[in-house]
């Protein structure tokens, strides 16, 4: 992956992203990502790790507002993004990326739609290794990403098509050099975490689900 080439393209997709993701999706990836989001109500510290443009934060801001959160993203233009939506003092912005996350236990670490961004490897290996060490004894993992439907044929065949449309795009702008979805249950499976709650939207092309330690 080129990070540089990747923090330019999310630097460029800043200003419109949630108008692009109203346009394809309309509220299903705003929906999937805050299905288990009461799960936030009594969490002291929340990690949102790739929180893109802010309009997630806002939605855990209205379910909890005295938590201390901790957001990283990769684009600062994106956290710029963010900041003029909420302005709230309770969260710490990092620019940076998961070997950035602050070296401290949280109640509640969330990851939406991002995790795609990473080959098999690194996500198994490093990415979902460092989040888990970050994750509190007692702590919540809430996971939300695209996902291949296996609901029929058709719906298999359409999240397919999409998931690689979007990957195509997101190669050209960002560099992100990936052409399939990781395994993500694998990568929780290797790393000792385990599902407890699940939910799928849109033909199972988005799905959302809790993780805990084992």
């Amino acid at each position: 992956m080129n990070e540089p080439r990747l923090i330019q393209g999310f630097d460029f997709l800043a200003p419109f992203y949630d108008v692009l993701v109203k346009l394809f999706f309309g509220h299903s990836i705003l929906k999937a990502q805050t299905h288990f989001l009461s799960e936030i109500k009594n969490a002291k510290t929340v990690l949102i790790f790739g929180g893109g443009a802010g309009r997630l934060l806002i939605e855990c801001l209205k379910i909890n507002n005295k938590a201390n959160y901790c957001y990283v993203d990769i684009s600062s233009k994106m956290i710029k993004q963010t900041k003029q939506k909420t302005r709230h003092t309770s969260v710490q912005f990092i620019i940076g990326s998961y070997n950035d996350i602050p070296k401290q236990y949280f109640d509640i670490i969330i990851t939406p739609f991002v995790l795609d961004c990473f080959r098999q490897n690194e996500l198994t290996d490093q990415v979902v290794l460092m989040l888990k060490i970050r994750l509190g004894s007692n702590g919540k993992w809430l996971f939300s990403d695209f996902n291949y439907s296996k609901k029929s044929t058709v719906a298999n065949i359409f999240s397919r098509i999409t998931i690689q449309f979007l990957y195509f795009i997101f190669n050209i702008i960002c560099g992100l050099e990936i052409i399939k979805l990781p395994d993500f249950k694998q990568a929780f499976k290797q790393n000792n975490l385990v599902r407890t709650k699940h939910q799928e939207f849109r033909n199972e092309l988005l799905a959302s689900s809790v993780y805990c330690n084992r």
